[in-house]
């Protein structure tokens, strides 16, 4: 038998103490996320498992123990990469993530054509900051650049008719209607069926909230009034809980301080253009943090 640590959350990330202590007594409880009432049983055995799956976007809480399953185990480690940080880097783009004012959900810049910034509040969860950095893309490349300038975003209160844009943007971006509709076929949800475990499921699979991922569903389902309110009314981290469904996207991940894209080279640019100072130049290279291995 195959087992998946990961498949319905990040237990690696998020639960490494409760995963190694679940091996250690060599048995697991799984809830059928279907049918709550139905929970089975899972021998943790080197006799009936031939192999452990692992999926996580960040293996460090588990490392130093890992050993404690692969001793006994065979395992295999699939390492997720988000796919939106592919096309930041691809795109030249630096995405900077910290912590900031919980009004506060993110900000561009942009420099020129070849030199642009995306600063993402670290402390709200990951659906949001996904939703964030699609809402920025808009400023920088959709918006008419005569209008562009350097500005905070607060994506759940736009005040402009540009900022409504840049929503509908991200939405669109991050949710296409022919891959909504393709994952709704494939969970059996439609106009009449549609519950919350239907959303959850599609905000794990899309990474965006679950108040997000209703509003596009509505758009093309064209819900009624009643029951978009009622579906909207659900705490998706409770009742994805009881349901056994993942919970990650709803959570904070641990992604302060992180830089992603070529920072030094383009805070380099930046200094040979004579747009920033030298000053400037030794601040912004002295954030960059290096781990043991070398690596920033």
């Amino acid at each position: 038998m195959i087992l998946n640590t990961g498949g319905r959350t990040d237990t690696v990330q998020y639960y490494s103490e409760w995963l190694l202590n679940r091996f250690r007594e060599g048995y697991v409880l799984s809830r059928n996320p279907l049918f709550p009432n139905i929970v089975n049983r899972i021998e943790l055995n080197p006799e009936v498992l031939d192999v452990v799956v692992f999926c996580s976007k960040d293996y460090r809480p588990i490392l130093p123990r890992l050993h404690e399953i692969s001793d006994r185990f065979n395992c295999y480690y699939h390492y997720t990469i988000t796919a939106y940080e592919s096309l930041l880097v691809d795109q030249g783009i630096i995405t900077v993530y910290t912590q900031m004012s919980d009004s506060f959900s993110g900000m561009c810049l942009k420099y020129d054509e070849q030199t642009n910034f995306i600063l993402i509040n670290s402390k709200m969860p990951m659906g949001r900051q996904n939703f964030t950095v699609a809402h920025e893309l808009y400023h920088l490349f959709v918006q008419d650049p005569n209008s562009f300038e350097v500005h905070s975003c607060d994506i759940n209160n736009p005040q402009s008719t540009i900022e409504k844009h840049a929503n509908s943007f991200a939405s669109y971006f991050l949710l296409p209607t022919s891959g909504v509709v393709d994952v709704m076929q494939r969970i059996g949800c439609n106009k009449n069926s549609i519950n919350p475990a239907h959303i959850i499921t599609m905000c794990g699979y899309f990474g965006v909230s679950y108040l997000a991922m209703l509003i596009r569903i509505n758009k093309i389902l064209r819900l009624s009034d009643d029951r978009f309110n009622e579906l909207k009314s659900i705490q998706p981290v409770a009742y994805a809980q009881s349901c056994g469904l993942k919970t990650d996207v709803f959570s904070v991940p641990q992604r302060d301080n992180i830089i992603v894209g070529d920072y030094a080279a383009k805070a380099q640019s930046l200094y040979d253009s004579g747009k920033i100072s030298k000053g400037h130049l030794i601040e912004l290279m002295s954030d960059i943090t290096f781990d043991e291995d070398g690596e920033n």
